[in-house]
């Protein structure tokens, strides 16, 4: 069973159909833990915590990495590829490239020559979210090799960089990698990232149409963060366009995002192209950290005061997950680890 369920959630990664990852990741995870078998529990890890870092939660995503990297210590594994690739996108920059100048020497040290594909991924995370498109495609020579589950998400991040450093070649090609399988699969993902790309790619009279079409198929993924960085792209295309009022709509909603999961480059990145409209948007500092969304107040303040999870649901009617989904935004905004800590905060000023 443990065989099927990881061969099912590679397959699931390849076909770029996230909600099926996410499943059968929890289903292996479980399995897993319940056996005791600690070699798939490991494999498991790294898929919910790719399936969690595109869905927006970097800190459920680093809190299986971290677990991964504690069973993998005991055989002396190097386990900083997700680290790297978590600091990456939160735009984490000497941190990014440290770690990933570590990681690609211990992997051609020690024959994992798959790990420097996703070490390109990270670098080109790293400078896409902060503009700088040749140094993405420089920092991807392989555009990601063979290795057909880092594709599957990440060929769209090239296809990006190199259309934004006028490279219509090699973007092109990426075009034409995704267009082969995509379809095959037919997830919303993959068919958003491929409608992205096509929109990258096309003449203006048809860009319009494949943005429409690749939100449209994302806003049915799970994973979130592929609609933010879509939301961010189009809202850019239409400002160039002197479209600037549904061009704000769009920007706004990718800096909330990002800045709700913590990728500060991305973040500024669409703050930026905000500004470049005509509309103030604050960059999130120690005067404006506390700023808490009525329905995240009310959490934090029922949490201080000692309510658990399922007694603050009960009181605003809403699930337990959802109160959890909320209170780490909580934590994260107001740099909180504990609800101990959050008594002590100045919760009646948010």
């Amino acid at each position: 069973m443990l065989a099927w369920l990881e061969a099912g959630c590679r397959l699931a990664g390849v076909l770029g159909d996230d909600v099926a990852l996410y499943a059968l990741a929890g289903r292996l995870e479980g399995q897993a833990r319940r056996q005791g078998a600690v070699t798939a529990l490991g494999t498991a890890l790294i898929y919910s915590g790719q399936s969690e870092m595109f869905a927006g939660s970097l800190d459920e995503a680093e809190a299986r990495f971290t677990e991964r990297g504690a069973i993998e210590a005991v055989r002396d594994y190097d386990c900083r590829l997700g680290e790297v690739i978590l600091k990456a996108w939160r735009g984490h920059d000497r941190e990014a490239r440290a770690g990933a100048l570590a990681v690609a020497a211990a992997a051609r040290a020690h024959g994992d020559g798959w790990k420097l594909a996703w070490v390109e991924y990270s670098l080109c995370v790293l400078e896409l979210s902060n503009g700088r498109y040749q140094e993405a495609v420089t920092s991807t020579p392989t555009a990601f090799g063979e290795d057909l589950l880092l594709s599957a998400f990440a060929l769209a991040d090239f296809i990006e960089a190199a259309v934004r450093c006028g490279n219509a070649a090699a973007a092109r090609q990426g075009l034409a990698r995704i267009a082969d399988w995509a379809p095959a699969g037919g997830s919303p993902m993959a068919l958003g990232l491929l409608a992205r790309s096509r929109a990258l790619v096309a003449d203006d009279q048809e860009a319009e149409a494949f943005y429409a079409e690749a939100l449209d198929c994302l806003a049915r993924c799970r994973g979130a963060v592929h609609l933010a960085r879509t939301q961010l792209l189009y809202g850019e295309w239409l400002r160039r366009r002197k479209r600037r009022a549904e061009a704000r709509e769009h920007l706004r909603a990718a800096y909330a995002h990002f800045e709700d999961m913590g990728a500060a480059g991305f973040a500024e990145r669409a703050r930026l192209e905000l500004v470049a409209t005509g509309e103030t948007a604050r960059k999130r500092s120690p005067e404006t950290r506390y700023d808490l969304t009525p329905q995240e107040a009310q959490i934090a303040t029922l949490a201080a005061a000692g309510a658990t999870n399922p007694e603050i649901a009960s009181k605003l009617f809403i699930s337990p997950s959802t109160v959890d989904y909320h209170l780490r935004k909580v934590f994260r905004k107001l740099d909180v680890t504990s609800r101990r800590h959050l008594a002590r905060m100045p919760l009646g000023n948010t």
